[in-house]
């Protein structure tokens, strides 16, 4: 696919002990093949996820004159009850209409070039 990720730590340690008390879903502006290699990085036996990956486009959602970038987030391709939905993401913006379930991560930037792409200084 042409990019690094570099893990938040203890990613794996977290995705495994709330995967006991939530159903996982990944859920990601990106498009599929970005959604689909994510999920591959962050659950290789695909146990935590089972395939509950949504990528932009998957919901039917329309975009905002430039295709690449999806206008929000929706619970739609999750199922079950919205007050029993976390979200845990480092956009409040992404998600308009779910803010009640919402917990706002600060954004894991690791490589110096995307450090100072999103103005931030230091290491991680």
């Amino acid at each position: 696919m042409g990019m690094w990720t570099k893990l938040r730590p203890g990613v794996w340690k977290f995705l495994e002990k709330a995967s006991k008390l939530f159903e996982l879903h990944l859920y990601t502006m990106g498009n599929k093949l970005y959604a689909t290699e994510m999920a591959r990085v962050l659950d290789p036996t695909g146990a935590l996820f089972a395939g509950r990956v949504i990528a932009k486009g998957d919901d039917g959602d329309s975009v905002d004159g430039d295709e690449r970038v999806p206008k929000s987030k929706d619970l739609e391709g999750v199922l079950g009850m919205e007050s029993a939905v976390v979200i845990i993401d480092d956009s409040v913006r992404v998600w308009p209409h779910h803010k009640l379930n919402l917990i706002v991560v600060e954004r894991y930037t690791y490589f110096p070039c995307s450090r100072r792409q999103f103005g931030l200084l230091g290491t991680p």
